[in-house]
């Protein structure tokens, strides 16, 4: 009855797991790590069991082990309490995306770490902590810190962070890129300066293809200006040319600009040899940093 008053996804779970309620529920309120209301005059508080710890709530030593164990089995506890004690736990299982291994696995590179950044406990990222791809994991990460470890992290170098949940919005913000998925919140994808737009992570690395693909074209038609500017003028100048051959040179080199900017960028599966229009699968993707 609670949970259904809360918009976070561990509570969207519990809610669609639960059977039907008619508890009056009232004073609803969304703490730190925790949501509490009046469910039927008595207050019942929600949360990660570590809330209430330090709130010398009363924890049963069969609640303790029953926390312990659903670390250890990779699922996510969630403590409900009332009156002064924890009664009880709720537990919550992560499912990975389709095909998340094979996505790191691509995006990898010599060049390029992969990091994992996580609000679950530690215990619960060894799959991601083991795969051979992902350089490191920042388990226990609260929302505010994502975007301190962002920010750390382009000291490093350019980073890009993929995330779809609010919590993700101000680290895709600082982000050198920041890449959401289409099943994230309006936040996340507004803060994001690329949205993959069919909800499917085997779309990133064609994001960073993208990029990458978009960066040369740019350089290509800096090349075909600046070579004009650098060539055709200074002949120009010295008489070497009329004005009228150069006026015509240059008219090609815009056109060779506009017609080479106008090329799909990336190729269909179907036909190496066409380029789909670049604004599929992603939008508002802007020229690369």
């Amino acid at each position: 009855a609670v949970e259904r008053r809360s918009s976070h996804p561990i509570a969207a779970a519990i809610d669609d797991a639960a059977p039907p309620t008619t508890r009056s529920v009232s004073s609803f309120k969304s703490a730190d790590r925790t949501v509490s209301a009046l469910v039927d005059d008595t207050r019942v508080v929600i949360g990660h069991p570590d809330s209430f710890d330090a709130d010398a709530w009363t924890i049963p030593t069969e609640i303790e082990a029953a926390v312990t164990h659903a670390y250890e089995s990779g699922t996510h506890p969630t403590a409900v309490a009332w009156e002064g004690a924890v009664r009880g736990i709720v537990t919550v299982r992560d499912t990975p995306r389709e095909n998340w291994d094979r996505v790191v696995s691509e995006i990898t590179d010599a060049n390029r770490d992969i990091v994992v950044l996580t609000g679950d406990d530690e215990r619960m990222t060894e799959t991601f902590a083991n795969h051979p791809a992902v350089d490191h994991v920042f388990a226990g990460v609260r929302p505010e810190s994502k975007e301190v470890i962002v920010q750390g992290l382009r000291e490093r170098g350019t980073t890009t962070m993929v995330g779809d949940g609010t919590n993700d919005a101000p680290a895709l913000a600082s982000a050198d890129l920041g890449i959401a998925v289409s099943s994230g919140t309006d936040l996340a994808i507004e803060a994001a300066d690329a949205v993959v737009l069919d909800d499917r992570l085997d779309a990133v690395p064609e994001v960073f293809e993208l990029a990458s693909v978009t960066r040369s074209r740019i350089k290509q038609n800096l090349v075909w200006a600046a070579g004009y500017n650098a060539v055709v003028l200074p002949l120009a100048v010295f008489g070497v040319i009329t004005p009228l051959i150069a006026a015509v040179m240059m008219a090609i080199s815009s056109l060779i600009v506009v017609f080479n900017s106008k090329r799909r960028l990336l190729a269909t599966d179907g036909d190496p040899s066409a380029e789909p229009d670049s604004s599929e699968g992603t939008e508002r993707l802007g020229p690369p940093e």
